[in-house]
């Protein structure tokens, strides 16, 4: 995971900086997401962005909460290995952490276009484009 990070950070510019990520079960994320945003239920991926710099002097980008067990479910449900899902999660909320949001439609385009280089680029498939699951297979590939 943390070449992920590494892979993301440098994309946008933004090597050597500090950042947390956690992964958390859903009642955890059902938590955070109601105090920060107000909404009584999971999400995948949260980010915090934060201001300052570490014992180091690195600059703080921010916090990233992962809710695994709604990766889980997502990837089940589109037909995508697990880690190319939490990857892209991962890189989602980088993305979010580097200023980057999906609020006006002109936006979501670019964020989506960088999620799916980055993914590619890391050596995992398009993001946004499910995996067509066999009868044998579980959750995908």
């Amino acid at each position: 995971m943390a070449g992920w990070v590494e892979h993301a950070l440098a994309r946008v510019g933004r090597s050597g900086v500090a950042l947390s990520v956690r992964m958390m079960a859903q009642d955890e994320m059902i938590r955070l997401n109601h105090s920060y945003r107000n909404k009584k239920m999971p999400t995948n991926v949260l980010s915090f962005p934060a201001d300052g710099h570490d014992e180091s002097g690195r600059v703080l980008l921010g916090d990233i909460a992962i809710c695994v067990d709604v990766v889980i479910d997502e990837a089940r449900e589109q037909g995508k290995p697990l880690p190319a899902h939490l990857a892209h999660m991962l890189m989602h909320g980088l993305l979010h952490l580097a200023g980057y949001d999906h609020v006006e439609d002109d936006d979501a385009a670019l964020m989506e276009s960088l999620e799916t280089e980055m993914m590619i680029e890391a050596g995992f498939g398009k993001p946004y484009e499910a995996v067509a699951s066999g009868p044998d297979e579980e959750g995908g590939r």
